[in-house]
């Protein structure tokens, strides 16, 4: 299935992902943090799939419970005391930072995953290809190679189970990873010697080498462009006017209750679901 913001200009994606991590990062407001954990999870969803979003958030929410247990056990602050243990007192300021900081950390994981997807490689190399080629060149090769290697590694291994390698015993399940191993290195420089002599047939380095890119900046680009910098702007002005006036210590305030304020901050994370939906509804209503 084909999403329709990831036909939209390589810069209005990046804009965009760049904004929501951003203002993601800005402030520890609780509602924002939760603004952006329902957009991020929403749209994780909505480009993964709810298995391999859900299968991810495992390894996520563990990461958030250390986070969110830890800092009270270790900072001490706050006023409003729950219990104490071993003599310290764990205080529900303390807590409630714990719980953000971790939400915040779980955002920014969950908005990569959807970096991930919209920003492929060519998209990349398109945005900083020509100011820094070798920058640009080595962190996108650096991400391919990630889901590459995960993928070899399960062939090596599913190959290994078709030849009735048995993994039952601790020395036997070395062997076969020292294998796995083996063949992944080969693999590797198999495939860098291929990407190498690619690379000098296509003329990569010479002085006068020509690009080749079909992404064009159309109207609807502009528009989106435009948008997304105003909602930014704005999101961020009242994340640094409202969300900096919450404070956690000594005790909890500054919450601001007006809902007007969180409305461009939503708009702007939610802003490709919004394309979606108005797309799709323009399709029904076509047939």
């Amino acid at each position: 299935m084909r999403h329709i913001f990831t036909i939209y200009h390589p810069g209005v994606i990046f804009l965009y992902l760049a904004a929501a991590l951003v203002c993601t990062m800005l402030s520890m407001q609780p509602v924002y943090l939760l603004i952006s954990f329902a957009a991020g999870s929403i749209y994780a969803v909505y480009l993964r799939g709810a298995r391999k979003y859900f299968s991810s958030l495992k390894f996520l929410l563990i990461m958030f419970a250390i986070v969110a247990i830890v800092n009270p056990l270790f900072n001490h602050r706050g006023l409003t005391v729950l219990f104490y243990l071993f003599d310290e007192p764990v205080t529900l300021e303390a807590f409630v930072y714990g719980l953000c900081a971790g939400l915040m950390l779980l955002n920014v994981f969950v908005w990569f995953s959807c970096y991930a997807v919209l920003m492929t490689n060519d998209k990349f190399l398109y945005l900083f290809g020509k100011a820094l080629p070798t920058t640009a060149l080595m962190v996108s090769m650096t991400l391919k190679l990630i889901p590459q290697t995960t993928y070899k590694a399960r062939c090596v291994m599913d190959a290994q189970e078709g030849m009735n390698m048995r993994q039952d015993k601790k020395g036997q399940r070395f062997k076969n990873g020292v294998r796995t191993a083996t063949v992944l290195m080969g693999w590797s420089m198999e495939d860098s010697i291929e990407t190498a002599d690619s690379m000098r047939a296509r003329g990569y380095g010479a002085k006068n080498r020509t690009t080749f890119s079909v992404f064009r900046m159309g109207r609807h680009d502009v528009v989106s462009l435009t948008v997304l910098v105003i909602l930014a702007a704005l999101s961020i002005c009242l994340i640094v006017a409202f969300g900096g006036a919450f404070v956690y210590y000594p005790y909890l305030k500054g919450l601001e209750a007006n809902i007007w304020v969180y409305i461009p901050y939503g708009i702007l994370l939610f802003y490709p679901l919004i394309l979606e939906g108005k797309e799709r509804l323009a399709w029904k209503r076509s047939k």
